[in-house]
Parts: structure tokens; C-alpha cells; sequence
């Protein structure tokens, strides 16, 4: 917009909201949240853990309990939820560089935090790229032909088994590769009948 003329200085501001408010808590108290309690007695509380709401991975909230006790007026108790993760792939090139008519063999570890199997896939048949998955390595050989130069996105995906899913976009530079210059005529398109000496230039 503001490249629009007499648009220079002009801003905007956006707001957004729920259709229908929810609360988006991974963490619930479902017992009653206040009441009293005699000197020397106990209680409980209830409590819901949803992990469709939470992220995958470790997190932490703290119940905070409130009271006229003076000498605990405030008691903060930690609850950690743990949500499956999807495998990780380790030590992944920023870039690989690849010349044209060479061979480039890359390997990345691929491990999962649960000890969970998993299987690892190539999200397409790419030309001149072939994959392998052993013992936890991914191992990527790619055979860029000439003619090949520029930048490639190949995608590999590990899957759990509880479907926790990652992706993987491996970029690849292929670099030209110069060649001497190849004839491609027909074998006998010269003929040279004249006795005497051929010179060469």
C-alpha cells in the first residue's frame, strides 16, 4: 500500500479474534478452586491434562495456590507434560554443493527422543537422487548430470509410529561443471582423399 502514491505515511492496524472463544489450555483445574480447610487437614484438586492442546515436547505450568497461611501464602506446584515428538534429523547441511557430472554422497543421523521406530521417505522420485535409511542414517546420493546447474529443495519426511511426522528440505547447489567441446556429427562426415599433407588448425 504504501507504495502507492499519497499512501507514503499511511499505517494500519489489524485485530483478531476467535468465532468462538474456547479456552486453548493444556492444563485445567476441574475441581472447585477455593474453600476452606481446618488447621491439620487435607484436601485434593482435580486436574485435566489435554494433550491435543499442548505442543510437542517437554512443557511446564505451575498450579498457584493462594491461602491466609503466613507462612505459605503462596504454594506454586510444577506440572510437566511430556507430548510425543516426531524424529529429528541431525547435523543437516545448511547447503550441499554438487558439481555437474560428479557424484555427492551426504549422510544425516536421524534419531528419535522416544526410542519410538520410525520410518524415513522421500516425498517424490527426484531425477538423479537416490536414498537409502539404515541404522538410523539417511544417506542421499545425488549424480547431477550437465546440463544441471542451479538450486534444488529435495523433501524427506520421518515418521513415528504414532504418526509424529518431521520434514526435512535439503538444499543442493549444483555448480557447472566446464567440458571440453564434443563433436556430434556423424562419423563419416569428412573425407579427406587428397594425397598429400593434412595440416591441423
Amino acid at each position: 500500500v504504501q507504495e502507492q502514491a499519497t499512501f507514503e505515511t499511511a499505517g494500519w492496524l489489524m485485530f483478531v479474534g476467535e468465532e468462538n472463544a474456547r479456552d486453548f489450555a493444556w492444563l485445567s483445574i476441574t475441581s472447585a478452586t477455593d474453600g476452606e480447610l481446618s488447621a491439620g487437614s487435607e484436601s485434593s484438586i482435580d486436574i485435566t491434562l489435554d494433550g491435543s492442546l499442548a505442543t510437542r515436547g517437554d512443557q511446564v505450568a505451575h498450579i498457584v495456590i493462594t491461602s491466609n497461611d503466613p507462612e505459605n501464602e503462596v504454594v506454586r506446584v510444577p506440572v510437566a507434560l511430556h507430548v510425543n515428538e516426531a524424529p529429528h534429523f541431525v547435523n543437516v547441511p545448511q547447503s550441499v554443493l554438487a558439481a555437474e557430472g560428479d557424484t555427492e554422497v551426504v549422510s544425516i543421523s536421524v534419531v528419535d527422543g522416544e526410542e519410538n521406530m520410525f520410518t524415513v521417505a522421500i516425498a517424490q522420485n527426484y531425477t538423479n537422487v537416490a536414498h537409502t535409511f539404515e541404522n538410523g542414517t539417511l544417506t542421499v546420493t545425488l549424480t547431477p548430470d550437465y546440463g544441471d546447474e542451479g538450486t534444488y529443495e529435495y523433501v524427506f519426511t520421518a515418521t513415528d509410529q504414532h504418526n509424529a511426522t518431521r520434514e526435512l528440505k535439503l538444499a543442493v547447489d549444483v555448480a557447472h561443471t566446464n567440458r571440453a567441446p564434443d563433436y556430434v556429427g556423424a562419423a563419416d562426415a569428412f573425407h579427406y582423399h587428397k594425397i598429400a599433407n593434412m595440416v591441423e588448425y
